[in-house]
């Protein structure tokens, strides 16, 4: 991992953060053979990006803000941080296999870190606070040249002070300091943006040690197992209860219908813990 200052973009305002990064990368394409650098009139304390160096998009609102599987992301001015890190390929050390898992801790950790509370992750990589989501996380591959993923984007959204959401997410989402006093939601500043920013990539890159694995401190930190869940696969809900986090992060459970074990991956299955 590099040791330099990481470069970080700020926006008062932006589509997606990831998106965002996307055409950053573009550019940096575009320009091959040209020192594949870019300046920025929107980066500060940094002159200019590299291609072959991590760099951060974060602001204080996004207007099309993207979750998993296509679904949006709710991020209203001033009072989330909105984030994305772009790790390029060879930053991230072979063999892990478990970068949700290690993503999901890195940013649990931070938050408590920061506010002194103690989050838990619905699988895959939820972050969820007295049994609201908080938090959620995109991770997405950009491919280089000849198709081989040059970059891993790292989109984080968190509600720091949200308090009033969609309805069709108002019953589920939850903030850091929801309900506090007014004195705490100033907390909100562009300078505050920036610092918590840095201090998540931080524990991003700490977590990335290969000499680090996260399996137990991410069953620690489940809110899903011990539980009955109904997953999603390909439009067919099943019932199931989790039993446990395999090694490569996957989530043991056991079907209601058959007794049997089976591991779920991320990819296109949704998951609902029930009550």
């Amino acid at each position: 991992m590099t040791n330099d200052p990481i470069s970080l973009i700020y926006k008062e305002s932006i589509d997606s953060t990831n998106l965002e990064a996307r055409r950053i990368l573009d550019t940096f394409r575009s320009n091959a053979g040209t020192g594949a650098e870019l300046k920025d009139s929107c980066t500060e304390g940094v002159d200019s990006l590299s291609a072959n160096r991590p760099f951060i998009v974060v602001a204080r609102e996004q207007t099309a803000g993207r979750g998993r599987q296509g679904k949006s992301f709710y991020s209203p001015k001033g009072s989330g941080i909105y984030m994305t890190i772009a790790l390029p390929t060879g930053e991230i050390p072979s063999g892990v296999v478990t970068l949700t898992c290690r993503v999901g801790i890195a940013v649990s950790k931070a938050i408590d870190a920061e506010f002194g509370c103690h989050t838990g992750i619905k699988w895959v990589n939820d972050i969820f606070l007295a049994g609201r989501k908080i938090c959620g996380i995109l991770c997405e591959a950009v491919s280089g040249e000849g198709g081989k993923p040059s970059h891993i984007l790292i989109g984080i959204g968190i509600n720091i002070s949200t308090e009033e959401f969609p309805d069709d997410i108002k019953n589920s989402a939850g903030s850091v300091i929801s309900g506090q006093t007014e004195s705490k939601r100033t907390l909100m500043t562009k300078e505050f943006v920036q610092t918590l920013s840095i201090r998540i990539y931080e524990s991003v890159i700490k977590h990335l040690d290969p000499s680090y694995n996260p399996i137990a401190d991410y069953k620690e930190r489940s809110v899903v197992l011990g539980h009955d869940v109904i997953f999603y696969e390909n439009g067919v809900a099943h019932s199931a209860h989790a039993v446990d986090i395999d090694e490569a992060g996957g989530l043991v459970v056991r079907l209601a219908d058959t007794n049997e074990l089976k591991t779920l991956t991320s990819g296109e299955i949704s998951l609902r813990v029930c009550e």
